[in-house]
């Protein structure tokens, strides 16, 4: 008799997690997280001198509260949930608003790795990503000056391409 080797613990996953991204739809949703948080974090409006400075761009809501807000107020963007979120009412009526809304949502991954794909050494039970701003609003640069346009023609066409996925594999959108 050969000795049966101890299988790894199955990560908890909600049972309220549908639809649940994998494979591919998944490493893209993760890839335009990063994107947008590197972005997020590089871009400011530029202004002229003597002028107040702009607000700067807001791509990325994080947490229950304020992706609430957000869908209330009515704007508009893909809504990722951590797939581990225990209990389940703490998020439960956001997929009743994001349906509402007409908000594409999906699960992803853990709490950590979620939080960990926006650069935040803390863990995020639910992010929303708002549409990249359009390529007419020019004047975005990074801290060095340089235009950011060719990035957020990028982040685009990756936000348009994730957001095809999720709605073409959602069971209610």
């Amino acid at each position: 008799m050969s000795e049966a080797q101890p299988a790894a613990p199955v990560p908890f996953v909600s049972p309220v997690a549908e639809p649940l991204l994998d494979g591919k739809a998944l490493r893209r949703s993760l890839k335009l997280i990063q994107a947008v948080s590197v972005v997020e974090r590089g871009c400011r409006s530029k202004s002229k001198e003597g002028s107040r400075p702009r607000k700067a761009v807001r791509l990325l809501r994080r947490g229950v509260h304020e992706v609430t807000k957000s869908l209330k107020k009515g704007e508009t963007g893909i809504v990722f949930f951590a797939s581990d979120v225990y209990p389940i009412e703490i998020l439960a009526h956001i997929p009743i608003l994001c349906e509402e809304k007409g908000v594409p949502y999906a699960y992803i991954c853990p709490k950590k790795a979620l939080g960990h794909a926006f650069r935040s050494k803390r863990p995020a039970s639910v992010i929303m990503l708002a549409p990249p701003p359009s390529t007419s609003k020019k004047g975005l640069v990074n801290e060095e000056g340089e235009s950011r346009d060719e990035e957020i023609e990028d982040l685009q066409g990756a936000f348009e391409k994730v957001e095809r996925t999720i709605r073409k594999n959602h069971p209610y959108l």
